[in-house]
């Protein structure tokens, strides 16, 4: 059975809706074409993948140097964890 993007609703964590809205206009763009992508498949492989270690349980999709880092669809809800541009400190817990 195949699932449209209108069966997933995408809710952001804090630091990700706060991310989104300090983004300049061109990189939304961008972040707003890649969670389109993401709502339309969360599991597509040539755009997402399985994160390992801390991360476990989680996906992240990217576009250029950009990051969204999310847990895959629950009830019908991806939770968009954070966005951010790639960097040492991506992939590390606080």
């Amino acid at each position: 059975m195949s699932r449209s993007s209108e069966d997933y609703r995408i809710e952001f964590s804090n630091i990700a809706a706060k991310a989104l809205k300090n983004i300049s206009k061109n990189d939304r763009g961008l972040i707003i074409e890649l969670l389109k992508a993401v709502q339309a498949d969360p599991y597509d492989r040539a755009l997402t993948c399985k994160l390992k270690g801390a991360w476990e349980g989680c996906r992240r999709a990217r576009k250029g140097s950009w990051r969204i880092v999310y847990y895959p669809p629950r009830d019908n809800v991806i939770y968009i964890v954070y966005i951010r541009q790639r960097d040492e400190k991506t992939y590390k817990k606080s």
